[in-house]
């Protein structure tokens, strides 16, 4: 007879390994290529579609892009752009990157 804790045991572990676990590699990987004055279509192609992105709350042309470095932690790239230009201005990784 099969122990239903075993079986628990090898579900959870299946979902763990069929989520993105190399993401945050990735990401940061990623993200080192980009470069201050980059047009958000130039982010884009090199990182793919942000997963937030926020509209500055006194000047909304300013725009942040938020991309996501972990499952299971609160770590995220912040992509900051020039309002008038659409360019990157500031790129903030997570402490210890």
């Amino acid at each position: 007879m099969i122990n239903i804790n075993k079986i628990w045991v090898i579900q959870i572990l299946l979902i763990l390994s069929s989520c993105e676990c190399d993401r945050p590699g990735t990401n940061i990987a990623k993200a080192r290529e980009l470069k201050d004055g980059m047009t958000i279509s130039e982010v884009k192609r090199i990182m793919g579609m942000p997963d937030d992105s926020l509209q500055g709350y006194f000047d909304k042309t300013k725009i942040m892009f938020i991309y996501e470095t972990s499952f299971f932690f609160d770590d995220d790239i912040n992509i900051y752009f020039d309002g008038s230009k659409k360019t990157v201005t500031n790129i903030v990784f997570p402490k210890g990157y």
